[in-house]
């Protein structure tokens, strides 16, 4: 993981850019209703459906994604954590 600010971070953002031509933001959202791991297996299930997005981490309570536009496609990962059965906080 680089740091935001170190001349690493920065080489690392500008190749990143220039391959892929956008910069990729993550998000955090939290979700009600999950309690173990069959919980968190039927969220990513669900969001690996999305596209555009890049499942950072699932965890009983949360998804962190990343997209180019992280508010662009928030209602299609609210949307599919709704179909999953649980309630996006």
């Amino acid at each position: 993981m680089f740091v935001p600010g170190s001349l690493y971070y920065y080489y690392r953002y500008e190749a990143y850019v220039q391959q892929y031509g956008t910069c990729m933001h993550e998000r955090e959202v939290r979700i009600e209703g999950m309690t173990c791991q069959h919980c968190v297996l039927a969220v990513q299930k669900a969001l690996n459906r999305v596209p555009g997005i890049t499942l950072q981490v699932v965890r009983v309570g949360a998804v962190v994604y990343s997209a180019p536009d992280t508010e662009r496609v928030l209602p299609q990962v609210r949307a599919a954590i709704t179909e999953a059965g649980y309630t996006p906080a």
